[in-house]
């Protein structure tokens, strides 16, 4: 990585006047969205290893989970591989859980949001049949009306193998009762593969901004010994290079610019998509952008600290930076200990030895902060 910029650090004069008009809020500002889930189709969705990886593993059945923190891009790359495991020949539904609701939500009402979704998901048939079919089992317990939900899902498509994805996964940590036997209940499916074959067809795979000890602590019960996690990086510059070709910038100059943004946001998403924004504002007028390859760092971190860090909280917009600010102030308790790693971290200039972050029980919320 290139040497840091402090962000107060003098620049030279650049004859970019128009660095720092207002910036257009009202529009998707041409090819770059700033936050939500990216169209399966989208020209500025990035591919990366984590695409490939979840691709090969669902198709093998594989239970896999992908927890980071927000903005990674999570979402995006759950419509993408649901896109591509449908036109592999398997059946998908991607459940999105903050559907259900969580606030003074019973878990009779949790659960029957759950099998309600996988009913209409599945097409298994009209909302008034639902209805009928969960009357028709009164009195049984949740848990068992969704196995149930689960095997009428895989009767209904005998010949295919099924994968559920299950985005926001860490809403559940706000209900006000447990559900561990919810996650007990997908690691009985892939139990129950060595004696039922048709759950051989049965695949889930579950995103969130949570560490699997958050979501279930009893190791007995838990699937997340037993799956698969996915590790969901940065852009890297080649990675990247959809993004260059649609800043609207002479090739040389797009790959230098395009270089200069991933060093100030290691290829997070969130924050890469909004810097390539502010560039590709900027271009519209070519007045603006009276600059080489050569002075596109300083252009760059000059933008990153106008539009940025400076007076951060009151152009945070889409919200990215107050959530993480708000994630690591949450607890009192424990954010002494995260903020005092953190500073050791950076003191180590990014690369602090192994025993300090294997020693610290404060690395995970770290990480999930963003």
């Amino acid at each position: 990585m290139s040497a840091s910029l402090h962000p107060d650090q003098p620049l030279p004069e650049l004859e970019s006047s128009a660095l720092l008009q207002p910036e257009a809020t009202h529009f998707r500002s041409g090819p770059f969205q700033v936050g939500g889930t990216l169209r399966v189709d989208d020209a500025t969705y990035i591919q990366r290893q984590a695409d490939e990886d979840l691709f090969q593993c669902l198709r093998r059945g594989d239970l896999c989970y992908g927890f980071n923190s927000r903005q990674m891009g999570k979402s995006s790359l759950m419509v993408r591989v649901k896109y591509r495991l449908s036109q592999a020949g398997c059946r998908c539904m991607a459940l999105d859980l903050t559907s259900i609701g969580t606030e003074d939500i019973t878990a009779g009402q949790w659960y029957k949001g759950l099998c309600a979704q996988l009913w209409l998901g599945f097409e298994l048939g009209a909302y008034s049949q639902f209805r009928a079919w969960w009357s028709s089992h009164q009195g049984e317990a949740y848990l068992l009306k969704l196995a149930i939900c689960l095997r009428l899902v895989l009767q209904a498509y005998p010949l295919q193998p099924i994968v559920i994805l299950v985005d926001e996964i860490d809403s559940v940590l706000a209900l006000n009762f447990g559900v561990d036997d919810f996650f007990a209940l997908i690691r009985y499916a892939y139990n129950q593969r060595a004696v039922e074959a048709d759950f051989q067809r049965l695949t889930f795979a579950l995103f969130g901004v949570a560490t699997p000890s958050d979501l279930i602590r009893d190791r007995t019960r838990t699937p997340f010994n037993i799956g698969h996690a996915l590790s969901l990086e940065g852009f890297s510059l080649a990675e990247a290079q959809p993004l260059a070709a649609v800043l609207g910038l002479p090739p040389d100059l797009a790959q230098a610019i395009l270089a200069a943004i991933l060093h100030w946001t290691a290829g997070q998403p969130f924050l890469t998509q909004k810097l390539c924004r502010l560039v590709w504002q900027q271009s519209q007028s070519p007045a603006s952008l009276n600059l080489d390859s050569e002075s596109a760092l300083d252009w760059v971190s000059q933008l990153v600290r106008q539009r940025l860090i400076h007076h951060w909280a009151t152009q945070d917009d889409p919200e990215h930076l107050r959530t993480i600010r708000d994630r690591l102030l949450r607890d009192p308790n424990q954010t002494g200990g995260i903020l005092a790693l953190y500073q050791r971290i950076l003191a180590a200039e990014g690369e602090p030895a192994p025993a300090v972050l294997a020693a610290s029980p404060d690395l995970a919320d770290l990480l999930l902060s963003g």
